[in-house]
């Protein structure tokens, strides 16, 4: 009885102060994709045409009490379990069963499901946030930066994408108070919530979640080494982190290894790691990370996109990096700021995922498929700029609470002022560059006369865009130090 009533009570502790937050994620993911929850829209791309006929299939077969093994109507049939993307075994697909009537799924209810999960992604930023000492307001800017981050946005048309990497703060959560409190119970949550991420289907995400793990690992067992200077430090925490594993891939065999056995079989399968590394391979690119549509968009209602890769199906949002421009700057007030693990290890993880989209622009990506275990297997690694996204938001909401920090602490707000000065100046120069330099910069990015058209009349639409918006997150961001006068000057 006591422990109901103890219970009970965290319970109303934690509605009455997390409440509102969650709350205001969820009307936020309403508001956003009203045009879809009003049938105003849809779902579109791979959607209607690949995701919704399998989901379908399986929802009706789940229905009838059958496990769906294989599916006769593809070809001479397909072993459509096997086919880990299907996620039949993800138990959140299995509530699909009960809306099936007819022998048929509605596909808004599908759509409502994929919803639901962008909606996780903001919830697990939160609570993940907040379990590492962002103030509720700074964990609800995380929430809010990473659901409606650019590559979330542009890829809620892949369900197992998205749910995947549902999972992602929800593991790196269990984890980090696994390694903290040495706890086996919190070791095997945090297990059962990575081998949920791979029943979600989705290998190259869940491959990024373990990298996500083993990077934290890393950073919390060099910082508890330097702080105790012994070996012995490394025993119990290396102990839980390979639990985590274990428990991961116990609990997700049944899935992963008919997938891997597939995978072999598989067109993909033979294919060389250069011809799977589908990414930013042009220094031209990098200007979307300020300008996302510089080079135009695809999308279903318009397709105009010129830029690199252009020919190709899907290059726009498979390369689509934009993360905000106010959450980047807060970022960089956190890792200016605050020196911490939490900051060590978000900013390891920005530059291991930078590296990956960045791909032939750097040479660093022959090293990460010879090294990396698994990296090699897949195409398209600018997707690690869904897992940016996270590190980004966890920073933003870490920099707000600097901010706000620094008005009661002279020695940060000093670091912060030195880094916004920093940072002004560098944007100003490259303004200024921009401006005096347009007709070489427009050259170099349009490359043919056709192009130079184009990229002329970007440099003024977008590029003024993009100024635009700097213009307005910088007095935010000098305004919480107490610095107005230097964000104008810098003007």
């Amino acid at each position: 009885m006591a422990r109901s009533r103890h219970l009970w009570d965290r319970t109303r502790a934690f509605v009455a102060a997390d409440g509102p937050p969650i709350a205001v994620l969820l009307l936020l993911t309403a508001v956003f994709y009203w045009p879809i929850l009003t049938g105003q829209a849809f779902l579109w791309g791979d959607f209607p045409e690949r995701v919704y006929p399998f989901r379908q299939f399986a929802a009706v077969e789940l229905s009838t009490g059958r496990l769906p093994l294989w599916m006769p109507y593809l070809f001479g049939g397909i072993p459509f379990l096997a086919m880990i993307d299907n996620g039949v075994l993800y138990p959140l697909n299995w509530l699909l069963a009960a809306f099936v009537r007819d022998s048929a799924l509605s596909f808004y209810v599908l759509e409502l499901q994929t919803l639901a999960h962008v909606f996780l992604l903001g919830l697990g930023a939160y609570c993940f946030s907040r379990t590492v000492g962002v103030s509720r307001v700074g964990a609800l800017l995380a929430g809010v930066c990473w659901m409606f981050s650019g590559p979330v946005v542009h890829h809620v048309f892949h369900p197992a994408i998205i749910q995947t990497l549902t999972w992602l703060p929800l593991v790196l959560l269990f984890l980090v108070k696994a390694l903290d409190a040495s706890s086996l119970r919190l070791s095997i949550a945090a297990g059962a919530a990575w081998g949920m991420a791979v029943l979600a289907g989705h290998p190259q995400i869940f491959l990024y979640v373990a990298y996500a793990m083993g990077l934290y690992y890393v950073v919390w067992l060099a910082d508890r080494m330097r702080n105790q200077r012994s070996l012995r430090a490394a025993m119990p925490a290396t102990g839980l982190f390979l639990l985590v594993l274990v428990v991961g891939l116990a609990l997700s065999a049944v899935a992963f290894l008919p997938a891997y056995e597939l995978a072999g079989l598989s067109e993909r399968g033979a294919t060389t790691a250069g011809a799977l590394a589908w990414d930013i391979r042009d220094f031209r690119h990098l200007v979307t990370f300020v300008a996302p549509e510089f080079f135009g968009q695809m999308g279903p209602n318009t397709w105009d996109y010129w830029g690199p890769g252009n020919q190709e199906y899907g290059y726009y949002w498979e390369t689509y990096v934009y993360l905000g421009m106010l959450p980047v700057l807060l970022a960089g007030a956190a890792l200016t700021g605050v020196r911490q693990r939490l900051t060590r290890f978000l900013s390891i993880l920005i530059a291991f995922c930078l590296v990956g989209i960045l791909g032939e622009t750097t040479p660093f990506p022959r090293l990460l498929h010879n090294l990396a275990p698994g990296f090699g297997m897949f195409r398209v690694h600018a997707r690690l700029a869904l897992v940016m996204g996270l590190a980004v938001a966890v920073l933003a909401g870490v920099g707000l609470d600097a901010l706000r920090a620094s008005l009661h602490d002279e020695a940060l707000a000093l670091r912060l002022r030195r880094y916004l000065a920093v940072t002004s100046g560098v944007a100003l120069a490259l303004v200024l560059g921009t401006i005096l330099g347009a007709g070489a910069f427009a050259g170099w990015l349009g490359r043919d006369e056709a192009g130079l058209i184009l990229a002329r009349a970007s440099l003024v639409t977008e590029g003024g865009r993009a100024a635009s918006v700097l213009r307005s997150a910088w007095p935010f961001c000098g305004a919480g130090i107490g610095c107005r006068s230097a964000v104008v000057c810098s003007f």
